[in-house]
């Protein structure tokens, strides 16, 4: 199952410390992280990264890579320093691993030749 831009915007939320399910998030909040989305959606798609449409469902394996990447996009709201620590090990390989799963892998189907 394929997460829904709110869903990832919900995580991202979680992840720099606000909790949307026991208290909603304020709108302000609530409308700087879809804005992050949307930020983070047009720099993967200019890499050819985004195989999913704007207001799609982000495929469930790609997912984690995206909610680092937007919730490092949003530090500025505020978190402690080991969240920001961690947010930002995991969005440093976020998009390599996004590529990775992304980009077809051209083994060669050619059997290897002794000479």
């Amino acid at each position: 199952m394929a997460l829904t831009k709110q869903q990832i915007r919900d995580r991202s939320a979680e992840m720099l410390g606000f909790n949307p399910i026991r208290q909603p998030l304020e709108s302000n909040i609530a409308s700087r992280i879809e804005q992050a989305y949307d930020e983070i959606y047009e720099i993967l798609k200019e890499e050819g990264l985004a195989i999913w449409g704007s207001s799609g469902n982000v495929p469930n394996k790609l997912a984690p890579f995206v909610i680092y990447l937007v919730a490092q996009n949003c530090i500025s709201l505020g978190t402690t320093p080991e969240r920001i620590s961690i947010i930002n090990i995991g969005a440093q390989e976020a998009t390599s691993n996004i590529r990775r799963y992304v980009t077809p892998d051209y083994a060669s189907q050619e059997e290897a030749k002794d000479y």
